[in-house]
């Protein structure tokens, strides 16, 4: 391998690496058996609202990834799972099926990859399809959180933290920087929340890699200076690659691969949406995407008045009322 993608290699690999050491398939010290142990001798007897998607042989995996995120003091990991436990049914994940959570990801546009060779869980976006002004209409699906929510779905025993594959070639800057000019604190404001409920949710998931690939213009920079704004709530690495070469070395099947960049790999999730939908809920059917997500109050009055109207609050079982031809939403069967 020539010295340039060797570099690149081994820049990819301490970034992703970075967090838990690359113990993402269910390695566990000894210490860490031992404070899993003490975990679920201190919840016995009391009540803890799993995911309702997850089998009960996946839940030491979950429950790592918390007592990691809290320097695995077991105390602090059961509050946390709590809390979490709080977050999903104030904003109803567990009533979201499949099909919604894909269709979200892929209005979004992320094209997930599947596990790259060393765990992570990858999705690429391409600059030329990002749209800002669509990302601040989808402020109640919380990318982030959706994106995370279809990592636990699909990969339940996998601990990594995502990598995010970025090509930045192809759009003008200006087109980029018009939404947020209009927009600035509306767009902080929702990346805050959102990254504030995924780590309460999915910790360890934002530990993350960005590889920005053919970054033009300004976008390095702004890249650089991008951790400081969320330094509390993430901690993330940039890899910069001026070429596409981050996809054939972090996957060796061109399966995985887009066909824009060389592989065999369409933009379709269908596949796994069908899968899934037979796995949770076959009877939900295509939900629509639209006034779907449903937010207890406790959770709408975080947001500012002026985008309260973007929620649908839950309403009491006695007062809801089915309109023809649109199904409110069902549980999915765990």
């Amino acid at each position: 391998m020539e010295e340039k993608k060797l570099n690149l290699l081994r820049r990819l690999e301490n970034a992703i690496y970075a967090t838990d050491h690359g113990h993402f398939e269910g390695t566990f010290t000894r210490v860490e058996r031992e404070k899993l142990s003490m975990f679920w001798a201190s919840i016995e007897g009391s009540s803890i609202n799993w995911p309702k998607h997850l089998a009960e042989e996946d839940r030491e995996c979950l429950v790592m990834r918390y007592l990691r995120a809290n320097n695995l003091n077991v105390s602090k990991a059961i509050s946390s799972l709590k809390r979490a436990g709080d977050r999903r049914a104030e904003y109803h994940l567990d009533d979201l099926n499949i099909a919604q959570i894909g269709e979200g990801v892929r209005r979004l546009n992320f094209l997930p990859l599947g596990l790259n060779k060393m765990g992570s869980p990858t999705f690429s976006l391409s600059i030329v399809d990002l749209d800002l002004n669509n990302l601040q209409m989808l402020e109640s699906v919380l990318a982030w959180t959706y994106l995370c929510e279809y990592i636990d779905r699909t990969y339940p025993r996998n601990m990594a933290p995502i990598t995010c594959i970025m090509d930045c070639q192809g759009k003008a800057l200006s087109s980029l920087v018009k939404p947020v000019l209009r927009h600035p604190l509306t767009l902080i404001k929702m990346d805050a929340r959102s990254l504030k409920l995924t780590r309460d949710v999915y910790p360890r998931r934002l530990d993350m890699t960005f590889v920005y690939c053919k970054p033009h213009g300004i976008i390095k920079p702004i890249a650089k200076i991008g951790p400081f704004f969320y330094k509390n709530m993430i901690s993330y690495h940039n890899v910069f690659d001026d070429t596409y070469d981050s996809f054939d070395l972090l996957f060796e099947d061109e399966n995985a691969i887009p066909v824009r960049y060389g592989g065999k790999r369409e933009w379709d999730i269908n596949r796994f949406i069908d899968e899934r939908r037979q796995a949770e809920a076959p009877e939900h059917g295509e939900t629509p995407l639209e006034d779907f997500h449903m937010i207890e109050p406790t959770a709408l009055h975080h947001y500012p008045k002026s985008e309260q109207a973007r929620f649908t609050v839950k309403a009491p079982e006695s007062e809801r009322v089915v309109s023809p031809g649109h199904e409110a939403p069902v549980s999915p069967k765990a």
